[in-house]
């Protein structure tokens, strides 16, 4: 009786251990938009999406932009949509449900990004704030831009493409401010710190 009772244990441990040796996957969902607008795009054409660690390329897998039974893993996507440049995002899938956002921008425009910049003034300072700076990040691409406020307050984040992104103005790891605006911006724009709250 006891043995019996023992080998049943055995055998539960080791069905426990071959379930738990079974790799983990996600399903992943994919949403295109407009860099500049937002706009859905509908469906992405994916030309890639390869495994970082194998190159196992699982493009084939996405259907009406879900691609399910992904594999834990790091990987390099490539996707586009007709009249649109190819977008590249690095993708970590290390969870049930994995969602990839990109803003693809517009085949047929084109543009010098080394001409296109935004410029402004902070205004209000505390005075007790150490250099300030101002950070960009897209929101619906990778890009971002830095520049340090200079001692008039003011300052130029240039190479940018258009697109809406969030710009954040900090100082020694304080955020003194945070908006949104669209690039290419049409005129400088004015930060005032005045009734600011800091984080």
């Amino acid at each position: 009786m006891v043995r019996s009772a023992l080998l049943t244990f055995v055998l539960l441990l080791s069905i426990s251990g071959t379930g738990s040796l079974v790799d983990p996957t996600a399903v992943v969902h994919l949403k295109i938009v407009d860099a500049f607008t937002g706009n859905d795009l509908g469906t992405a054409r994916v030309v890639s999406f390869k495994s970082e660690s194998n190159g196992q390329d699982y493009a084939h897998s996405f259907r009406s932009n879900v691609a399910p039974g992904i594999p834990y893993d790091t990987y390099r996507l490539r996707l586009y949509q007709d009249g649109f440049y190819t977008a590249e995002r690095i993708v970590v899938v290390k969870q049930a449900e994995v969602w990839v956002v990109a803003g693809l921008h517009l085949g047929a425009i084109d543009f010098d990004p080394a001409s296109t910049q935004l410029t402004g003034k902070v205004q209000n300072a505390p005075a007790n704030a150490g250099p300030i700076w101002v950070r960009i990040t897209g929101v619906h691409s990778t890009q971002t831009g830095d520049a340090k406020v200079d001692d008039s307050g003011r300052f130029t984040i240039g190479g940018l493409y258009g697109d809406k992104v969030v710009l954040v103005v900090w100082s020694e790891g304080r955020v003194l401010y945070t908006s949104s605006l669209t690039i290419p911006s049409a005129k400088p724009i004015t930060v005032d710190l005045k009734h600011q709250k800091t984080y």
